[in-house]
């Protein structure tokens, strides 16, 4: 995922080390720190589709244990409508854990990123059965990170 990330911020002319900005739960900017990118890292990760979701899922689960404190529990099922189970490790399995939904985009304006943050919250049905849930739109060419708690 970290690679994929790192190849998807490359292809955006972004270099070890750039900022991330932050929106949503809450507002800031981070470092993003990547390996350099060469032809075997291309090559290997040359399904752009591919790389931008492997990537947004590394950079949106760092990014939630940074901001709220939350890492993976598990990846969730196919059609569940969400991608990870996530949590603070305390009580049992699923109980106070909440669903994470990701998407990226490899580039596109905060109009485009407003759009998928409306659809992946439907998506995910926010607030289902009391659960908690985050959406998080991971965006490459800005980079920013738009992480909502619809």
């Amino acid at each position: 995922m970290a690679e994929a990330a790192g190849v998807c911020l490359d292809d955006q002319g972004h270099a070890p080390g750039c900022l991330l900005t932050v929106e949503g739960c809450r507002d800031c900017h981070l470092a993003l720190f990547f390996c350099s990118v060469d032809a075997t890292r291309r090559a290997t990760w040359n399904d752009q589709e591919e790389a931008t979701e492997q990537g947004a899922y590394g950079v949106a689960l760092l990014l939630l244990h940074e901001i709220e404190g939350q890492t993976v529990i598990t990846r969730s099922r196919k059609g569940t409508g969400f991608d990870y189970w996530v949590g603070k490790n305390e009580g049992a399995l699923f109980q106070q854990k909440a669903r994470l939904e990701v998407s990226g985009i490899r580039r596109g304006g905060s109009a485009i990123v407003e759009r998928r943050v409306r659809q992946k919250t439907q998506q995910a049905g926010p607030g289902r059965g009391g659960i908690q849930t985050y959406v998080a739109i991971i965006e490459y060419s800005a980079p920013l990170a738009r992480v909502v708690e619809p």
